[in-house]
């Protein structure tokens, strides 16, 4: 079966939306380039999760995650949004595809 991208929730909802998820953000001074950037975290329990997003011109944005899970791994991981704030997700986990979808966009 071939790998196919899709578009899932988006980050306005995900993220941003503070009764969503109990994930805490706040806005931060944008990294250059970036028209708006969120730290996001959840320090209530595990897992313990730290975030920066950061949204562009066009309204696509990349988020950069490190969380802790309950067996004490330290994992990283990155997430890329389209124009319409929709996360894009490869059928076959590849955030290489991914991402290149995500700079044909612009």
């Amino acid at each position: 079966m071939k790998p196919t991208i899709t578009l899932g929730n988006t980050y306005d909802v995900k993220y941003l939306d503070e009764n969503n998820n109990g994930i805490l953000c706040t806005e931060i001074i944008p990294v250059e380039g970036n028209v708006k950037s969120f730290e996001l975290w959840n320090d209530r329990g595990i897992p313990i999760y730290h975030a920066i997003l950061n949204i562009l011109e066009n309204g696509s944005a990349i988020l950069i995650a490190k969380y802790t899970t309950y067996s004490g791994v330290k994992n990283k991981y990155t997430c890329y949004y389209d124009c319409d704030h929709r996360e894009i997700i490869d059928s076959d986990d590849s955030t290489l595809r991914e991402k290149r979808y995500f700079s044909q966009l612009s």
